[in-house]
């Protein structure tokens, strides 16, 4: 009688397990304290809400002129202060001002002073509000020189932060691990250097008390060693992570498990999008995280994938990528980011319904490229996929947007053609062919071959239980092999 039968090619190769990691307390518990008696603004986790004034610095120059629209900036601005997490801070009024490109100084002498009778008159609005005047102010700027910082905060009477410290917070607040801790810690480092140079509160005082250095050692002197010794201590601990990490990735490599990374503009949807094609319950113990708050995820996350064509892959969540990222921030995380580089698909997640897709796009592209250094070759094989795709309204479907690979993490619509995708650049990246191999049904050492030697996809018996049809992703070098051993065995 006729029979068919197919049999599964087997389990997943199992990936290497993360080598065990020192408790966070463990690592940064004897790093040298730094200890700035200075004037800045300190967050912190607070019950009741600190209200916070918004102000915007915006180029003088024409609209067509500006790299984003002004709007966009302050919406982002206000989803920063959102992300210090905990309810604890909210922007109550904000401000616009010009200022010259090539000025120094942030504001002129005129800006100030106008900025100034605002900030007087939005504080005198809410002297009897429940959580009173605003105390700080937020300049969304990437980084506010000490000194500016100074002079600003005592012509205006109130503390000011940037855009670094703002996000360097939101970074601190989300490092649940030792590396992620060790490298906030080392981005903050270049941020505590320029508060040497401010000149305010006791940086200039000599201390003679025996406290560190000599008797005319001044305390920014003292505090430079500080900084140095800590910023030496902080690398020699990254040092062994990376060697760590370097083991990790070699193990992968070994195991011929190819490297997904989505990588992508922070808020695009990477972590839900992991979630969904690695089918993770929502429950799950170590589930991704993918609420909508920016940098919601910091450390990589992997999880393993089984693609359409029957390749086992392992995909990893790595932490998204924001406008004016300070360049410090980037240095310090420069080792996490580099998996990204070291994967063999990068898949670059867009926010479809965001209206700022292209400037996100554009700015993630910079970033890899010129700060991460990505080659030629890995800029073109990066694939971009347009996640949110059910928040686009129809009328806003764009040409581009319709021809696009395109996903909802949600729902699951465009994730098996996304999975497709993968796996046709992988078989292009390993230069595999598809074959269907017709197998004598005793020639099981032949079988046992093509299950060592290539990625067997599906194993089907024929009508007369003579052969078997063995499909298969073989390299050319290998079928030729194969075809070699058949003819030596007959």
């Amino acid at each position: 009688s006729s029979s068919s039968s197919s049999s599964d090619p087997g389990p997943p190769p199992t990936p290497p397990p993360p080598q065990p990691t020192p408790t966070v307390d463990r690592v940064m518990a004897d790093l040298p304290v730094v200890d700035l008696d200075d004037a800045r603004f300190r967050f912190d986790n607070r019950a009741t809400l600190t209200p916070m004034i918004l102000i915007q610095p915006v180029l003088s120059v024409p609209k067509s002129q500006r790299q984003r629209p002004v709007k966009c900036e302050i919406t982002e601005a206000i989803r920063l202060v959102d992300g210090l997490g905990g309810g604890g801070y909210a922007i109550v009024g904000s401000t616009i001002k010009g200022r010259a490109a090539d000025r120094s100084p942030l504001f002129g002498k005129g800006t100030v002073t106008r900025i100034g009778d605002e900030i007087a008159a939005m504080r005198a609005e809410r002297v009897d509000h429940e959580h009173g005047p605003p105390a700080v102010a937020f300049i969304n700027t990437t980084v506010l020189p000490a000194s500016e910082r100074a002079r600003l905060e005592d012509a205006w009477g109130i503390q000011l932060v940037d855009r670094y410290s703002v996000i360097l917070q939101i970074f601190r607040t989300r490092a649940s691990t030792a590396e992620a801790q060790l490298q906030v810690a080392l981005a903050e480092i270049p941020y505590l250097k320029q508060e040497l140079t401010s000149g305010r509160g006791q940086h200039q005082r000599h201390r003679g008390d025996g406290g560190g250095g000599g008797g005319g050692e001044t305390y920014a002197q003292r505090m430079r060693h500080v900084l140095k010794q800590r910023e030496t201590a902080i690398k020699k601990k990254l040092e062994a992570v990376a060697a760590q990490r370097a083991l990790v990735q070699r193990d992968r490599a070994r195991s011929g498990i190819p490297i997904i990374a989505l990588m992508g503009y922070t808020n695009a949807g990477k972590s839900a999008l992991l979630k969904a094609i690695t089918h993770v319950p929502d429950d799950a113990i170590d589930a991704p995280l993918s609420d909508d708050r920016l940098f919601h995820t910091l450390n990589t996350t992997a999880r393993q994938v089984r693609l359409p064509n029957g390749t086992d892959a392992l995909v990893l969540d790595t932490v998204g990528f924001i406008s004016s990222l300070p360049h410090a921030l980037v240095a310090a995380f420069r080792s996490t980011l580099s998996e990204v580089l070291d994967a063999t698909v990068i898949v670059h997640v867009c926010d479809a319904s965001h209206p700022e897709a292209d400037f996100q796009r554009t700015e993630v592209q910079r970033v890899l490229k010129d700060d991460l250094k990505a080659t030629a070759a890995q800029m073109d094989s990066v694939i971009e996929v347009y996640n949110k795709i059910d928040l686009v309204a129809p009328d806003a479907m764009t040409p581009d947007l319709e021809t696009a690979l395109t996903t909802c993490a949600v729902t699951g619509d465009g994730l098996p053609a996304l999975l497709t995708h993968i796996s046709t650049r992988l078989v292009e990246l390993a230069g595999e062919v598809n074959r269907a191999i017709q197998v004598p049904m005793a020639a099981s050492d032949h079988l046992a071959w093509l299950h060592n030697n290539a990625s067997v996809m599906n194993v089907e018996a024929d009508a007369g239980g003579e052969f078997l049809t063995v499909k298969v992703r073989i390299k050319p070098s290998e079928l030729r092999r194969y075809a070699a051993l058949v003819r030596k065995t007959g």
